[in-house]
């Protein structure tokens, strides 16, 4: 149903310097997607796998899926599983992501000086 967990690497001169793991992945977003929609979890693994997230400006927001949920049709557009992806990565997966680089970080005060050097992070 999708992975638990998701790792950073850093790697530098051809070898890993280290590795750090936190609590996110594709399950985390299929959990989202049951509990928003009230759908079955291989019914909303099946929307992440073949749905997902989509950028494409459309005039309209078509239909992608119809249930029946509580004895009633229920239907959902790209729009309404976009924000729960969208909200997923906002309150869970990047404050985690954040957390797990700046832990990974730590100790390495010469790699995060070139990185902020060249931009690539933010001070």
């Amino acid at each position: 149903m999708g992975s638990e967990i998701s790792e950073i690497s850093l790697i530098g001169n051809n070898s890993p310097f280290g590795t750090v793991a936190f609590g996110g992945g594709g399950s985390y977003i299929v959990k989202r997607i049951v509990d928003q929609f009230r759908i079955k979890p291989e019914d909303a693994l099946d929307l992440l796998t073949n749905r997902g997230y989509s950028t494409r400006k459309l005039t309209f927001s078509p239909i992608i899926a119809e249930y029946i949920v509580d004895g009633e049709t229920v239907s959902f557009t790209q729009n309404d599983l976009n924000k729960i992806i969208e909200d997923y990565f906002k309150e869970d997966y990047f404050p985690g992501f954040k957390a797990a680089f700046e832990t990974l970080l730590a100790g390495y005060d010469d790699v995060v000086r070139n990185l902020k050097k060249h931009g690539i992070i933010g001070e």
